[in-house]
């Protein structure tokens, strides 16, 4: 039995949130990456389906080679965790228009 569950984006905004955070947490506990993996495949699939496209291989994303303007640098370095691939950082940065900053165009309605 598949039964699908509707997700509204606030709570799938509130995971991804929470799913970033726990890895940003453990990795910063000392945690090794590898032990991580799922999880940050787990945030790459939530964020996939939160903005509807297909969902990204965590390892495609970490052998990429980018190249970014010394401005999308800079907002790399500060809106993004730190584990998450700077393609995907990138990919943020040049298609999410964010408002203030270290948004992620994720923002939660209060």
């Amino acid at each position: 039995m598949n039964d699908a569950v509707e997700v509204d984006r606030v709570t799938l905004g509130c995971a991804i949130f929470a799913m970033g955070a726990f890895v940003q947490y453990r990795l910063d506990d000392g945690m090794h990456q590898d032990y991580l993996a799922v999880f940050m495949q787990a945030y790459l699939n939530l964020e996939a389906a939160a903005e509807g496209r297909e969902p990204l291989d965590l390892r495609a994303l970490q052998a990429q080679t980018v190249t970014a303007t010394p401005e999308e640098q800079r907002a790399i370095l500060t809106v993004f965790p730190s584990w998450l691939p700077d393609g995907e950082k990138l990919r943020h940065v040049r298609e999410i228009p964010c408002n203030a900053p270290c948004t992620t165009g994720l923002d939660v309605p209060v």
